[in-house]
């Protein structure tokens, strides 16, 4: 009879995360990024996730999907310090996942942990040395730490392995900027 029971609480988790996902994943990108201000109705679909990742929890308390999915609906709605709190959970669970590293550093540079950030960068490139887009992040966090010539080489190893990437061009631009003197240094995410 135990077993059922531990069987129906798990079915009951993954549909509670499935239904969360529905209203998360119009409104989550995987990149960290998200289009434009969310208006209203966006943000109540968002919130109405929260209590369906909570209740996740307490059936599966060590829900990697349901803490990510957390990280991810603060991350949109610019509560950076949960967002990073619900990454670092997820950490704690599976330390060797390098998107969750990815999206913690994101949270963190938001919230101006920039050490922080390097730290997880670095743990990511360590885990997934050809994602482009992991060198362009640490490329930030080492233009926020006025470490330019660093940042420099990250964000050209990151296009050498991606050449045509938008996001990585124009970080690259801004960090000219920055080195060059043109533009002050970005204080923020938002300001980059």
């Amino acid at each position: 009879m135990k077993r059922q029971t531990d069987q129906s609480d798990l079915n009951l988790h993954d549909a509670l995360v499935n239904k969360g996902w529905r209203l998360l994943k119009k409104h989550a990108l995987l990149n960290g990024r998200h289009s434009a201000k969310i208006g209203w109705l966006k943000k109540w679909r968002l919130k109405r996730a929260i209590p369906i990742y909570v209740k996740a929890l307490k059936i599966v308390p060590d829900s990697i999907a349901a803490k990510w999915a957390l990280g991810k609906i603060y991350q949109v709605l610019d509560d950076h310090n949960a967002s990073l709190s619900w990454f670092e959970e997820a950490l704690t669970l599976e330390e060797n996942n390098a998107d969750i590293c990815r999206e913690a550093s994101l949270a963190a540079m938001s919230c101006s942990y920039f050490t922080k950030a390097l730290v997880l960068c670095d743990k990511a490139i360590d885990l997934k040395p050809e994602d482009a887009g992991l060198y362009c992040n640490r490329a930030i966090a080492l233009m926020f730490l006025e470490r330019d010539a660093e940042a420099i080489e990250s964000v050209a190893f990151s296009l050498k392995l991606c050449p045509n990437d938008q996001i990585t061009l124009h970080v690259r631009n801004v960090l000219h900027s920055v080195v060059d003197g043109i533009r002050s240094r970005p204080q923020s995410v938002e300001h980059i």
